[in-house]
């Protein structure tokens, strides 16, 4: 994921067992779809070995939430995108 988002601004983190969260600061809806679409793409491009006889690949499911400069209730945030489910 961090491959993907600007490391010197964005920020990604794990938020419960296989959830993260990616803050991209400064952000348009059209950058965050794009970005969205890069985290897929990469993680859909990869084969896991979990000490079975063949790798598995591995989907993901992401929800986005667009937030504007004054809002500042993050948990509020991931309760929408996680509602929403905008599937890019």
């Amino acid at each position: 994921i961090r491959g993907e988002v600007r490391g010197d601004i964005d920020i990604v983190a794990r938020y419960g067992g296989e959830e993260f969260v990616v803050g991209l600061l400064d952000c348009s809806a059209d950058s965050l779809k794009d970005t969205a679409e890069r985290i897929r793409n990469a993680i859909g491009g990869r084969l896991f070995d979990i000490h079975r006889t063949e790798q598995i690949p591995v989907t993901v499911s992401i929800g986005s939430y667009l937030v504007r400069p004054d809002f500042h209730d993050m948990k509020q945030a991931v309760d929408f995108a996680e509602d929403r489910k905008s599937v890019v």
